[in-house]
């Protein structure tokens, strides 16, 4: 929603870590990066709830691993990124866009450089408005979200 007060249709970007999900899969301390990414969309306020929302994130999650798995291979992943770029731009302007990249289960708590393992990790806070990271937290025993100094505001007030 724009405001907590009132629904607009909105979009979820989801990243995911690719490494593992291609076939043959990348080793696990590759160089770069290799993320995509899948979409939930709300267009009904029926569509917010919590049940409904999960389902999608579900199903998006297996539809991207399926596509990766099942027939794409490197130079086919270019062709695949620019469709879907695409397929995302038309959509932009009409929704409100939520984007969110998950560092869950990134062992950051566990790098050793000879002084000690860390004993906090804070990502960097950017000004991309409607953007959050999601995080392990120290304790290991929750997830910790980081959110843009523009987006904190519309969560002020509420105790969910």
């Amino acid at each position: 929603t724009a405001n907590l007060g009132s629904f607009r249709p909105s979009i979820l970007i989801q990243l995911v870590n690719m490494r593992s999900r291609v076939i043959p899969p990348l080793p696990k301390n590759s160089v770069g990066n290799f993320s995509w990414y899948f979409t939930v969309s709300t267009g009904k306020q029926s569509e917010r709830k919590l049940e409904s929302l999960v389902g999608q994130l579900r199903s998006g999650l297996m539809k991207l691993c399926d596509k990766a798995v099942n027939n794409l291979k490197v130079n086919e992943w270019l062709v695949t990124i620019r469709e879907s770029m695409k397929e995302v731009k038309v959509l932009l302007d009409d929704l409100d866009v939520y984007r969110c990249s998950s560092h869950c289960r990134y062992p950051f708590y566990h790098v050793d450089f000879g002084w000690g393992k860390p004993i906090l990790v804070r990502m960097a806070s950017g000004v991309v408005k409607n953007t959050f990271v999601l995080m392990d937290a120290p304790t290991g025993d929750g997830i910790e979200a980081f959110l843009s100094h523009v987006s904190v505001p519309s969560f002020e007030g509420v105790e969910d």
